[in-house]
């Protein structure tokens, strides 16, 4: 069994960099090079993975969690932490000096351990436990590093520096490695960069996590490719990886599932990547990525690789899909012509469930026949402009702001700033096409009223 890396030779490798962190590449690539002579990649990956983890917690949030550890009243955090943001210090050599320069006792802690204890801050009862251990067991140096990993800043040089040493250590291309590590994680490609196997970009391997297809928010009211698929997520997604050395379940942040559920749907192929679904103990197989019988299969387009595709029919198929959305569940809109993900790890977009919903000013009211009317506006700049008048029912007009303006008679009511969200079915010749009120918000203000701009944006179809 390969020894594990160590905390102290992880920190005392960031304190290097960090101390010649304004000297060029150069002078920077022999610190790493030095430990990679003492160390096998995959130590040096482990520490790469934990210099530039992703954070554990915010600033807040931890500084809540040491307060309450040490009996800190919150007005004293509150004065300390002014101070120093007041001063533009960074919070680790704060939270770092209070551990002594050498413990009486110290814990040696390897890199997986030391991952391990920074998570328990998140578990309730383990926090006071860990922060004194931190504290007191282990060294100020050691202790700046793993501030720094929980907070997720403070690195010792930047991301980009740390992999231009690398490549400069293995005579890889920077861009290459680059690439690789955007795609397959930092570890994964320090690792083989120093041992001169560095996997492609874009190039699947079972057992080895990738960075999973990114989805952003749509915000028009049209389908965003000409064929466009969707894909209803019911549950959380993860990766299932087979290969000869046995089957693995990997979690989109890349943490390794120690126990999953049974897979159902996974091919009979010796070597398989392929996206499933978390769904009632067990785990469905969604979009085979890469097997044996189509190797890197994630290329080809949607609908080759997905039987039964699904597709959006026109806008008012994807208003009615979102309006119907189950609770916690997310609709993601595919490019059905398309591979996985494109160049830059994007897979296709998220429709919110507040896609069709605006914001919209309330400027005149009047009752009639026992029900509510109502005129509504966006913002042209500082001016609002109706867009529609509907009738809706009265409760909906029952507040305190509007109270002494239902009458029988228009009133303007443009001044008090009441906003209406509404879901609409399009924007034709200035005018909301059947616009529907969902609710008053009493949250919302002039100011959130929205711009005309932004409408015409949204109900384009380019």
């Amino acid at each position: 069994m390969r020894a594990m890396a160590s905390l102290m030779e992880a920190s005392r490798l960031a304190t290097l960099l960090r101390r010649d962190a304004d000297k060029g590449v150069s002078s920077l690539y022999s610190h790493i090079r030095t430990l990679a002579r003492a160390r096998e990649a995959s130590g040096i990956a482990d520490i790469a993975e934990f210099l530039y983890g992703h954070r554990v917690m915010g600033a807040d949030r931890l500084m809540s969690v040491v307060g309450r550890c040490v009996g800190v009243f919150g007005e004293e955090w509150d004065e300390l932490l002014s101070s120093v943001v007041q001063a533009g210090d960074p919070l680790v050599p704060l939270l770092a000096s209070e551990s002594p320069v050498r413990p009486k006792w110290p814990l040696r802690l390897t890199i997986p351990e030391a991952t391990l204890l920074l998570y328990d801050l998140q578990k309730r009862g383990e926090e006071a436990r860990v922060v004194e251990t931190i504290f007191t067991r282990v060294g100020r140096e050691e202790a700046t590093l793993l501030w720094a990993r929980v907070l997720g800043e403070y690195p010792p040089i930047s991301k980009g520096k740390f992999l231009r040493c690398i490549a400069k250590c293995s005579g890889y291309d920077p861009t290459r490695i680059r690439e690789a590590a955007r795609f397959h994680g930092i570890g994964a490609v320090v690792k083989g960069a120093l041992e001169e196997t560095l996997p492609k970009a874009h190039e699947l391997t079972a057992g080895q996590h990738f960075t999973p297809a990114v989805y952003k928010r749509w915000l028009k009211w049209h389908p965003p490719y000409e064929r466009t698929a969707y894909d209803l997520v019911e549950g959380a997604r993860v990766f299932v990886h087979r290969s000869a050395d046995g089957e693995w379940v990997y979690r989109r942040s890349g943490e390794r599932w120690s126990v999953p559920p049974p897979v159902e749907g996974l091919c009979d192929c010796e070597e398989v990547v392929a996206e499933a679904e978390e769904r009632g103990g067990r785990l469905v197989v969604k979009d085979t990525l890469h097997c044996t019988n189509k190797p890197q299969c994630w290329a080809l387009s949607y609908s080759d690789r997905t039987t039964n595709t699904r597709l959006i029919r026109d806008h008012s198929h994807l208003l009615s899909l979102v309006r119907n959305l189950p609770r916690s569940t997310t609709l993601r809109l595919i490019d059905a012509d398309a591979a996985y993900f494109d160049s830059e790890g994007m897979g296709g977009y998220i429709a919110p469930d507040s896609l069709f919903e605006i914001p919209l000013l309330l400027t005149r009211v009047r009752t009639i026949d026992g029900e509510g009317e109502v005129c509504l506006s966006v913002m042209d700049g500082f001016d609002a402009e109706q867009v529609a008048c509907i009738r809706c029912p009265p409760d909906i007009l029952r507040v305190p702001r509007l109270q002494g303006h239902l009458t029988s008679r228009w009133v303007d009511v443009d001044n008090l700033g009441v906003i209406l969200v509404c879901l609409a079915f399009g924007y034709h010749d200035s005018v909301l096409v059947s616009p529907k009120i969902v609710r008053l918000d009493g949250s919302l203000g002039i100011s959130d009223t929205i711009q005309k701009g932004d409408l015409l944006a949204i109900s384009s179809e380019r």
